[in-house]
Parts: structure tokens; C-alpha cells; sequence
């Protein structure tokens, strides 16, 4: 008696999968951590993560603090534009 879970030869799946080839995988996977690894290297030398020191101060951004019982500048003394003339 034929065996009814079995087609004619030649058309049954292998038992077991066929092992997988992963010699592509390597190459994607050191491509990966190849520009990783780059972009590390060029985010760490870029200016903007340099620390400062006394050699490398910060700029000063402060400004001084108003005197007591000054009156504070005309407006033609602190924008820059020219003064109005007298009438």
C-alpha cells in the first residue's frame, strides 16, 4: 500500500533546512560598525565638543551691572543710530 502523506519522488521538502550562508552578513554587519566607528571619530574631534580650559577660555558674554543713581544712556547712544535733530 502507497503512503498517502507522500508525493511522487522528487516533490517531497528536504527533512532539514539547508544551512545559511552569513559570509554577507559579516560584510553588512562590518559596514555598519565600520561608519559607526567614523562617525564617532569625526563627531569627537568636531569644535563644538571641545571643553574649555584656561588656555581655550569661553568668550565673555556679560555685561556690567548699572550704577546707582545714573540715568541710564540716551536711546542714540545705544542703538547705534544717529541722533534726531533739535527743534
Amino acid at each position: 500500500m502507497p503512503d498517502p502523506f507522500r508525493g511522487p519522488p522528487g516533490t517531497n521538502p528536504p527533512r532539514y533546512p539547508p544551512p545559511r550562508d552569513y559570509s554577507k552578513l559579516y560584510w553588512v554587519a562590518g559596514g555598519v560598525a565600520g561608519a559607526i566607528i567614523l562617525a564617532l571619530v569625526f563627531a569627537g574631534g568636531s569644535p563644538s565638543s571641545k571643553t574649555t580650559t584656561a588656555a581655550n577660555p569661553p568668550p565673555v558674554t556679560a555685561t556690567a551691572s548699572p550704577a546707582t543713581k545714573v540715568p541710564p544712556p540716551a536711546s542714540e547712544q545705544t542703538t547705534g543710530q544717529a541722533a534726531p535733530r533739535a527743534q
